[in-house]
C-alpha cells in the first residue's frame, strides 16, 4: 500500500509523540486530542501554523517533521527520529560568551538554544540530501572542503 502525504505525516507525528512519551491529550493548548488523532490517522492535513505548534510540543524543529514526512514517502520506511548530529553542552552557569567584534555578550541559554536549532537544521538537511542522492551527507562533507566567502572550512 502506498502512503499519501497525510498518512505519512500522521505516522511521523505519532512516532515523535511516542518517542517523547506524550499522549494525544498532552497536546492540549496546541491542538485538541481528536484533531491530533485525525492527523495521526491521515484524515486531516495540518497547516504550517499547526505544524509549528506540534513541533514545539514535540521539541523538534518544524522542518524535521516535514523532512521526515517526505523521507517516509520516498523510502516507505522510517529512519532515525533522533538528530544524527550530537553536540557538547557546557552546563556551567558562569560561562562568559563574549563576541569581541561587537562587544555583545551571550548567555549560556542563548548559546545552547542556537546549538540545538543548528543541529536540528543540519539533521533536516542531511535527511533531505539523502532523499535526493541516496548518499549520506556526512560521508560527502568528510571528503570535501567547503568554501564560505574567502574562508576555507574542513
Amino acid at each position: 500500500m502506498s502512503l499519501d502525504i497525510n498518512h505519512a505525516f500522521g505516522s511521523i507525528l505519532a512516532a515523535y509523540r511516542n518517542l517523547e512519551g506524550l499522549s494525544q491529550e498532552d497536546f492540549e493548548g496546541a491542538a485538541h486530542r481528536t484533531y491530533v488523532s485525525d492527523l495521526e490517522r491521515g484524515l486531516k492535513s495540518p497547516t504550517l501554523e499547526m505544524i509549528s505548534k506540534l513541533s514545539e510540543r514535540l521539541k523538534v524543529h518544524p522542518t524535521e517533521l516535514v523532512a521526515q514526512t517526505f523521507a517516509l514517502l520516498k523510502t516507505g520506511g522510517m529512519g532515525s527520529l533522533r538528530p544524527s548530529v550530537p553536540y557538547l553542552q557546557n552546563k556551567s552557569s558562569t560561562a562568559d560568551f563574549f563576541y569581541t567584534s561587537s562587544g555583545k555578550n551571550f548567555t549560556p541559554e542563548q548559546v545552547e538554544k542556537s546549538v540545538i536549532l543548528t543541529n536540528m537544521t543540519v539533521s533536516s538537511l542531511a535527511t533531505i540530501f539523502y532523499q535526493v542522492t541516496d548518499v549520506h551527507l556526512f560521508d560527502v562533507i568528510d571528503k570535501k572542503q567547503i568554501i564560505f566567502g574567502s574562508n576555507f572550512c574542513l
